[in-house]
């Protein structure tokens, strides 16, 4: 919601190897996390945040359902090349910010 990404970066097995923990780091984080815990939420970045209208740009913020994934697969059965598909899905969803997947 404030304009910058999150991606997984450690975890941490129980004794029984079994992932306990995950920690989230800001996707520009290129630090080794081993030793610390995530206990707060720094606001401040070293880095520009995007935007708003920007955000559905961000790694963490796309995705792609079944139900989009398996109309790319049909019109790929059927010969229509990748960047028609995509231009026909941003059409259908109304713009390149609500279609969640690149």
């Amino acid at each position: 919601a404030v304009g910058f990404g999150v991606r997984l970066s450690n975890k941490i097995h129980g004794s029984e190897g079994r992932i306990t923990s995950r920690v989230y780091v800001c996707e520009k984080e290129d630090r080794d996390m081993n030793k610390y815990s995530v206990r707060a939420f720094e606001k401040n970045h070293c880095h520009k945040l995007a935007t708003f209208c920007k955000v559905a740009w961000v790694r963490s913020h796309r995705n792609i359902d079944t139900k989009d994934l398996s109309q790319i697969d049909a019109m790929g059965k059927g010969c229509i090349r990748p960047c028609l598909t995509y231009e026909y899905m941003v059409n259908q969803k109304g713009g390149y910010s609500k279609i969640g997947f690149t």
